[in-house]
């Protein structure tokens, strides 16, 4: 009887080893194939290594470090004055960025403009009332006038020319890709008949 109480249990853990094994590595290799995304950037600057990195550190961003594992000044030996004040000394600029897990809350673009470039706001409205009646408004209309025809070709009969040749434009917008991710259009962002 205990032989059999024995060979019963040595059965039961070798099933057990033999199902629990595939479970780890199929948990461990999920695990590894977890995608890691920079989901926020900010830039910490000052004139020591602790100014430019106490903002950063505070809310929480990660600072990029060079292969040394120390954080990586983006302004050295840039040639750059300091604007803090006056003086030979650089300003210390450290790039902070937080990840995610979440494909969808990835940074997919990123635009970087110097503000002591010489834009303003005031200079964006100016070009913006300057340009509205001679150029912005008469394409606008213009559009407007496309879009009014293509709904109208859309809603004529399926084998007429200009149904055929708005849905033909519909299916080539629907095919165009993001330059810089490669990607087409979501789903909810895909042209269709806007009626």
């Amino acid at each position: 009887m205990n032989r059999i109480i024995t060979i019963t249990i040595s059965i039961l853990l070798c099933l057990t080893m033999t199902f629990l094994t595939p479970a780890q590595v199929a948990a461990s290799a999920a695990e590894s194939e977890k995608k890691t995304y920079i989901s926020e950037v900010k830039v910490g600057m000052g004139e020591t290594s602790e100014e430019a990195a106490k903002e950063l550190l505070a809310e929480g961003f990660t600072i990029l470090t060079d292969d040394s594992g120390k954080y990586a000044d983006l302004n050295k030996d840039a040639g750059s004055k300091s604007i803090l004040k006056e003086g030979p000394n650089q300003k210390i600029v450290y790039l902070g960025y937080k990840t995610t897990e979440d494909a969808g809350d990835a940074i997919t673009d990123l635009a970087v403009m110097n503000m002591n470039g010489g834009y303003s706001f005031q200079d964006y409205e100016k070009l913006m009332d300057n340009h509205l009646d001679t150029q912005i408004k008469p394409f606008v209309d213009r559009f407007i006038a496309t879009l009014k025809e293509y709904r109208e070709n859309l809603k004529k009969p399926k084998d007429s020319t200009n149904y055929k040749r708005a849905d033909y434009y519909r299916k080539l917008l629907n095919k165009l890709t993001d330059d810089d991710t490669g990607g087409k259009p979501r789903k909810k962002r895909r042209i269709t008949a806007i009626s």
